[in-house]
């Protein structure tokens, strides 16, 4: 049972976040994933039920996307978690 009251669905999620809407590409076990990450670290007592929603899903939005970009860069041989941002040398 969730913490929030108001955390949404994967449907809810896919449906207001149409972008990962297909489910091959972003499989439905990691969105259920981070809504409950979501659901943990979030708290509508803060933001109210009427925002946290859509708080929960930016949240989720953000984590989907990394993955899909660490997703990707695995898929050629690339190392997880350095798709981008500043990367140091040696």
């Amino acid at each position: 049972m969730p913490k929030n009251q108001s955390l949404p669905t994967v449907s809810d999620f896919r449906r207001d976040f149409p972008q990962f809407a297909d489910p091959a590409k972003y499989p439905e076990a990691q969105i259920e994933f981070r809504l409950n990450l979501a659901d943990v670290l979030l708290s509508e007592k803060v933001t109210g039920k009427k925002l946290f929603p859509y708080f929960a899903e930016l949240f989720v939005a953000h984590y989907m996307t990394l993955w899909a970009a660490d997703s990707r860069a695995m898929l050629v041989g690339g190392p997880g978690g350095s798709t981008n941002g500043v990367q140091s040398s040696k």
